[in-house]
């Protein structure tokens, strides 16, 4: 269903834009902890969607972090003036952090491109602290109300249709 970057930033536009202040949220109940004063990096950052979000809340520093060039540009034209986030162009598998360095880590849909799950989980494991928290998903959130996830569903379909590719069968 996603054949290009433009998709991405699409996307980001379209309805499914609208779930990322619920998947910010649900970050926060989960952590369910103060903000303040921690260091973020959102794995897998895209064209900056989620960072927007981020920024709102009071992170001490927030670390967008991509492999695709092109989708690091596109977040800094969405991040340009923050004077928190940082945009670093990195692998998952080879994080630029020090050991123990991260306080929060979050992704969101960038896990089905990640090539060795395995080494992945391991380095998010090495720079996230001890008492750190990591939130690593895909999907509408839980706290996302059903008529948006409607509206994204019918706007998938309106897509499929147009595009006349094939839609998926879970089963």
């Amino acid at each position: 269903m996603i054949n290009s970057k433009n998709d991405f930033e699409e996307m980001g536009k379209s309805i499914v834009g609208k779930i990322y202040p619920y998947i910010i949220q649900d970050f926060k109940n989960l952590y369910n902890k103060p903000l303040d004063n921690l260091v973020i990096a959102e794995l897998g950052t895209g064209p900056g969607f989620i960072l927007k979000e981020l920024e709102k809340e009071n992170f001490k520093e927030i670390y967008g972090i991509d492999i695709s060039l092109d989708m690091l540009e596109r977040a800094y034209q969405r991040i340009k003036n923050s004077k928190k986030i940082c945009l670093l162009n990195a692998n998952v598998e080879k994080l630029p952090f020090k050991s123990n360095s991260i306080d929060l880590i979050i992704s969101r849909g960038s896990i089905f491109f990640w090539k060795n799950l395995d080494f992945a989980l391991k380095e998010i494991f090495r720079v996230v602290n001890k008492n750190g928290f990591i939130l690593i998903g895909g999907g509408y959130g839980i706290s996302t109300p059903e008529n948006i996830i409607i509206d994204i569903l019918n706007y998938f379909d309106q897509q499929i249709t147009k595009n006349k590719k094939p839609k998926l069968d879970i089963d």
